[in-house]
């Protein structure tokens, strides 16, 4: 009588993979299998021999691919497990499954499962304790279990279209999650790559994804980019999510602002208060917005450490405290030229089409930066050396077009340009 229903099971999931109809093999491979249908599987599978069950298996979905009658086996060994190898077991189904993986009627039980891997990885862990070994986490066995998944999607040598590499984005999402949860940043750039590399091919381009993937993958990869101090292209890729992410979503696309406006901050751009209020972020950079402005260097330490628990979790304080200086350093040195060239021009006009050879070559001595820092509050007011050493980095950088002459302490700029050349836009 209780093998009634595994034979009834097996006609079921044989109709649902002979008709591709998703809905129906969801509901029959289930990680969360309804109470009643998954008590009366595991009753029948329970201390039955393996060699039965998979004679079982073989027999009525014979005829079609092997590897099917794999998935079913492992998915009567996933309800029958007991709780501390259940992680296991939906382990080995996940990878099964992935090798079957042919089209995307398939995807939405595979997103599931994907799912239910990452929460159990997490009662497992929660069961063992912080004090377990770091590398028995299993929530580290799931990123394996995924990367190998993703990996094997990725290099699948099938021709072209082939369908089962569009379930690659959302494999890489959910290993995103995991490896940002672990710190592995190194980790998640090569997989930035990665993904990046996969959606510049035709049939795989990003366009064919479901757009909640791709708002979730450039999410990530703005962040990564932003952890690596990338800022043109963290900004590049945050815009991108927060202009699709659906009208519904408002707390999504607060989170996407929050790095999207840092990475803004990083290219010496502010945000404007209409957009603050609108994302409900003024109180969180309202006040660092307005210091900037005001080019106090006292305020906008204490606006971002008034911050710093919410900066902190969203690991982008060293970000704006240590790596914002050369930015305010930059604005500080333009705003202190365009009022010593606005000196010069009043006491020396440029005569009526003067070729731009015949200008005067604008100078910017150490003096004048150091008034214009004292200005700012800035305190202690650096010295000589560290404004010049200031001055190189930012010319190295490419952020001003110039040269410094150490014997004259003067930083010269071109004759042609203003020397402070537009950091890359990203307008909002």
């Amino acid at each position: 009588m209780a093998m009634a229903a595994v034979q009834t099971w097996l006609i079921t999931l044989r109709q649902a993979i002979q008709t591709c109809d998703g809905t129906k093999l969801a509901a029959c491979l289930a990680p969360t299998p309804r109470a009643t249908e998954g008590q009366q599987l595991a009753q029948a599978v329970h201390h039955r021999p393996a060699s039965d069950i998979a004679h079982l298996c073989g027999k009525s979905l014979k005829g079609l691919a092997g590897l099917w009658t794999r998935v079913a086996q492992q998915y009567l060994v996933y309800v029958d497990a007991d709780e501390a190898s259940r992680f296991d077991a939906a382990s080995v189904l996940f990878t099964t499954y992935a090798m079957v993986l042919e089209d995307v009627w398939q995807f939405p039980l595979l997103s599931v499962m994907v799912a239910r891997l990452i929460a159990l990885a997490d009662e497992a862990d929660a069961r063992l304790g912080k004090d377990s070994d770091a590398n028995a986490s299993r929530l580290l066995k799931a990123q394996g279990v995924l990367s190998r998944a993703l990996s094997m999607i990725v290099n699948d040598k099938a021709p072209p279209p082939n369908p089962k590499k569009l379930a690659s984005l959302m494999l890489a999402n959910a290993l995103f999650k995991i490896l940002f949860r672990l710190h592995e940043f190194a980790t998640c750039r090569n997989l930035v790559d990665q993904i990046l590399v996969l959606v510049a091919q035709p049939d795989t381009r990003l366009g064919r994804f479901p757009r909640t993937q791709r708002v979730t993958f450039k999410y990530y990869a703005g962040r990564v980019y932003l952890y690596n101090q990338d800022a043109p292209n963290a900004a590049r890729h945050l815009r991108y999510a927060f202009e699709r992410c659906p009208p519904h979503g408002a707390a999504q696309r607060q989170l996407i602002g929050r790095y999207l406006i840092v990475a803004r901050l990083m290219l010496g751009q502010t945000p404007t208060p209409v957009l603050l209020d609108q994302l409900g972020l003024a109180a969180l950079f309202g006040p660092l917005v307005d210091a900037v402005q005001r080019r106090s260097w006292p305020a906008i330490q204490h606006a971002i450490a008034a911050q710093r628990p919410t900066l902190v979790a969203m690991g982008c304080l060293s970000l704006l405290l240590y790596n914002y200086e050369a930015v305010f350093y930059r604005r500080l040195m333009g705003d202190t030229l365009d009022v010593c060239r606005a000196i010069q021009r009043a006491r020396l006009p440029p005569a009526p089409g003067a070729a731009a050879r015949d200008q005067p070559v604008f100078k910017l001595s150490l003096q004048e930066m150091d008034a214009a820092c004292r200005c700012a509050e800035m305190a202690p007011a650096p010295s000589a050396a560290d404004l010049e050493s200031m001055v190189l980095a930012l010319i190295a950088r490419g952020w001003i077009k110039g040269y410094m002459t150490h014997a004259q302490k003067l930083l010269v700029l071109p004759r042609k340009s203003t020397g402070f050349p537009s950091l890359p836009q990203c307008p909002l």
